[in-house]
C-alpha cells in the first residue's frame, strides 16, 4: 500500500472511532512499531520465520448445518502479535471465531518467550449474520461508514450490535453474554 493511502485509511479508521463514541488512549499503527517488535522478538531469541504463503487449517462445524472456514495464519505475524501486545499492555483480546485456531500458536510463544504478565484473556465471537449472509466487509457486508451514510446514529449502532450479538442480563448488557448465533437486524 502506497503511503498515501496508508494514511487516507488511518483517517478514516480514527474518524468512525471517534464517531462512535469510542476513547481511544493511545493511537498506535501496526507498520510504525514493527521494527522495534522485531527487534525485540531478535532479543528474546525468536528466529524469524520465513513464511510461504498461509497455513491451510481445516473447515470445522459451529452448528448443525453451518460451517466457517479456520482463518489463514501465518507464524511470523502470530509471534509479532504477541509481542506488540506485550509492549501494549493488552488484557482482553475480542477475535472473530475463525480466529481461535491460532490461539495454541498465540499461547505457544507467549509462553516461550516467558513473559511475565499474566496472558490477555480471549474472546472469539461467532460470524455475524444479517438478512443477506454474513456481514463482514470480506463478505460484501457494512461498514460503519455506509450505515452512518444511511442515517445510522453511532448508539443506533451500538444497539443493533449488542441486541444482535448478546444476551440481556436484567443488570445490562455483557459481553461474556453471547448468543449462540448472532443475528443484526441488517
Amino acid at each position: 500500500m502506497l503511503p498515501k493511502q496508508v494514511e487516507k485509511i488511518r483517517i478514516n479508521q480514527r474518524e468512525i472511532i471517534e464517531w462512535l463514541g469510542i476513547n481511544v488512549d493511545v493511537w498506535e499503527i501496526e507498520s510504525e512499531i514493527l521494527n522495534v517488535v522485531r527487534e525485540t522478538l531478535d532479543g528474546l531469541g525468536h528466529e524469524y520465520v520465513n513464511d510461504f504463503g498461509y497455513h491451510e487449517l481445516p473447515i470445522y462445524t459451529r452448528y448443525i448445518n453451518t460451517t466457517w472456514t479456520a482463518f489463514p495464519y501465518v507464524p511470523q505475524q502470530t509471534a509479532e502479535r504477541v509481542v506488540m501486545d506485550v509492549m501494549n499492555g493488552i488484557t482482553h483480546i475480542i477475535r472473530g471465531e475463525e480466529f481461535a485456531l491460532e490461539y495454541s500458536l498465540y499461547r505457544y510463544y507467549y509462553d516461550k518467550f516467558k513473559f511475565k504478565l499474566p496472558a490477555p484473556k480471549f474472546i472469539f465471537l461467532p460470524r455475524l449474520e444479517g438478512r443477506r449472509g454474513d456481514i463482514s466487509k470480506t463478505a460484501g457486508g457494512y461498514s460503519i461508514a455506509e450505515l452512518r451514510g444511511d442515517g445510522y446514529t453511532a448508539q443506533d449502532i451500538k444497539d443493533m450490535l449488542a441486541k444482535a450479538c448478546l444476551s440481556c442480563p436484567q443488570n445490562g448488557w455483557y459481553l461474556y453474554n453471547l448468543k449462540r448465533e448472532p443475528r443484526i437486524d441488517l
